[in-house]
């Protein structure tokens, strides 16, 4: 973004007093208090849903989010005059959630629960339709592994990353088919069934950097993912970024776990979706689709020693799975 994106807040029924730089957006402090622009590459059904469900969070008292305001002519979506299209939020000040303070990670957990009981919208499944399941997401997850695979085996010139890829890849190929297999045994459509019947949504990008601390109170901001689906893929998200810094150190994963549970308790089925979604080898296939996407030439010593980090951390992964 640059100053001239900025001519958009005129279609707004706001004064701006300043402006700054934020991080991939514009803060704007107005006479209704502080708000950010950002550039928005979705649809406008897409967003004028995400205004009303987290107005419906509003409405529910959870009112530390950065709802979409609409504009002049009564949309959420804002184009400039080449088209490029915005989206102007409410905001808030605080400070990220700290991965190396504990308790700010209990009350992360603690917060993403009480979002769980309240993001649902009844008619949702109406309004809105589905993307992928599960199950499809981590069979193309696995067919894009082997992809990769046959492109490293025929190069001639191997970097370092490309030789751990092929010393380790049936070892994480191996658990990826494993948890596809065991998704569709599993109780998963019975769960998403019963997500699309209550109209149960996740924020689809929970993290500590969407986690902020006001005060005494939480907010959770940067809905731009937001899925109609199991709630505790979010859970498992949260978990899996949090655990991997930690080494999946089993007694904060426990911490985490208590802390959601005590607030909104997961049922059999939810615990086990949770372990499959962990026990998935989702970091392995992120360094793979990263460096499949990138210029071979700038692939950085980084990500090999990544990967061997990750293989490091696997025994101990596969030991807190089998203890939830």
């Amino acid at each position: 973004m640059n100053e001239k994106d900025l001519a958009v807040l005129e279609q707004y029924a706001v004064t701006v007093r300043e402006t700054y730089r934020g991080r991939g957006f514009y803060v704007c402090v107005t006479d209704q208090g502080k708000m950010i622009l950002q550039e928005y590459k979705g649809s406008e059904k897409r967003a004028a849903l995400q205004q009303r469900l987290l107005q419906h969070l509003k409405a529910e008292g959870y009112d530390r989010v950065d709802t979409p305001v609409t504009n002049l002519e009564g949309c959420v979506v804002t184009k400039d005059k080449d088209g490029n299209r915005y989206l102007l939020k409410e905001w808030m000040d605080g400070r990220e959630c700290d991965v190396y303070r504990q308790e700010d990670l209990r009350q992360a957990a603690a917060n993403l629960a009480r979002l769980h009981k309240l993001l649902r919208l009844s008619d949702a499944q109406v309004q809105y339709g589905e993307g992928l399941g599960y199950p499809d997401v981590v069979w193309r997850h696995n067919m894009e592994l082997k992809k990769v695979r046959s492109f490293v085996r025929n190069k001639k010139n191997k970097t370092e990353f490309e030789f751990y890829f092929l010393q380790y890849f049936s070892m994480f190929h191996e658990k990826g088919v494993a948890v596809w297999h065991a998704l569709l045994e599993s109780g998963y459509e019975t769960l998403r069934k019963t997500c699309r019947q209550e109209g149960q949504f996740r924020h689809g990008e929970y993290s500590q950097h969407n986690v902020l601390f006001l005060g005494k109170m939480v907010g959770t901001v940067h809905f731009e993912h937001f899925q109609q689906d199991i709630a505790v893929g979010d859970l498992a998200h949260f978990m899996r970024k949090i655990l991997e810094k930690y080494d999946w150190e089993e007694r904060l994963g426990r911490m985490i776990l208590e802390e959601y549970n005590h607030i909104r308790p997961l049922s059999e089925e939810e615990l086990e979706y949770l372990k499959l979604r962990l026990a998935y080898p989702e970091k392995f296939w992120k360094l793979t689709n990263r460096y499949y996407n990138v210029n071979k030439a700038w692939i950085s010593g980084q990500n090999a020693a990544k990967l061997v980090r990750l293989v490091a951390q696997e025994t101990q992964k596969d030991f807190f799975i089998k203890k939830l």
